[in-house]
């Protein structure tokens, strides 16, 4: 005989943290397990606080709003997304992100929330942006020209270094096509270029040409590509 579903074990054993609050009063009613490791709280502490003795308590996460989110969820009846900082125990802060469901139609209305901890790819994200800051205070610093087309050869990105070499500021022609500015037979060589880097056929290289100078002169170039056309959507 097939055993039937127990839904308070699934509930209590789920990995995200999952805390049961008043719809109204946003009052803790019940908490799972995962709840319990991801506050440090044991069970009954848990059901003793308030939704915003788990917050971080600043301006934003708040008893204030983290009752505005329950009456949403409340009211929408729809799954609503959230990212929130929590604190521990211990004085940890933590970042998690999770959903908030009202549950049926229970009398006193209730909500559930799911939350996970996602302290891992925060710290992942923030050494990203400061990789690319760094490296964008590099290219900065550079000397040579440095420049990111599309597949049509528009520039997406031209180092600030164009203006000692071109006589422009960037701003100028970021956006615009860049073959507009390299001499005609030029243009059409490095048009079959960019073609055979779009087949996937040609990766890198250097190529030689002229490009008009903003006081109206060609000035001759000679430059190191690669393309990265098959592993992005430029």
């Amino acid at each position: 005989m097939q055993r039937e579903t127990n839904y308070q074990e699934v509930f209590q054993y789920a990995n995200a943290s999952m805390i049961i609050h008043d719809g109204v009063t946003g009052e803790i009613l019940e908490a799972n397990i995962g709840a319990s490791e991801l506050y440090g709280y044991d069970h009954a502490t848990l059901l003793s606080m308030s939704v915003g003795q788990l917050a971080l308590g600043d301006e934003r996460f708040n008893q204030a709003n983290a009752l505005e989110l329950i009456h949403k969820a409340l009211h929408n009846n729809k799954l609503l997304p959230f990212e929130w900082i929590v604190r521990r125990s211990d004085g940890r802060e933590i970042p998690v992100e999770g959903n908030l469901k009202r549950i049926g139609d229970s009398h006193p209305p209730r909500v559930l929330a799911m939350a996970r901890d996602i302290s891992e790819r925060k710290a992942a994200e923030d050494r990203l942006r400061e990789r690319r800051r760094y490296y964008s205070r590099l290219i900065g610093m550079s000397s040579d020209g440095i420049a990111l087309i599309d597949k049509r050869g528009v520039l997406q990105y031209i180092s600030p270094s164009v203006k000692s070499i071109l006589g422009f500021p960037s701003r100028v022609a970021l956006g615009q096509n860049v073959f507009n500015y390299i001499e005609n037979d030029d243009a059409r060589r490095m048009t079959r270029v960019l073609a055979n880097a779009r087949r996937g056929e040609l990766h890198s290289g250097t190529v030689q040409y002229r490009i008009r100078h903003a006081d109206g002169s060609w000035r001759h170039h000679e430059a190191v590509f690669k393309s990265f056309l098959q592993e992005s959507r430029l």
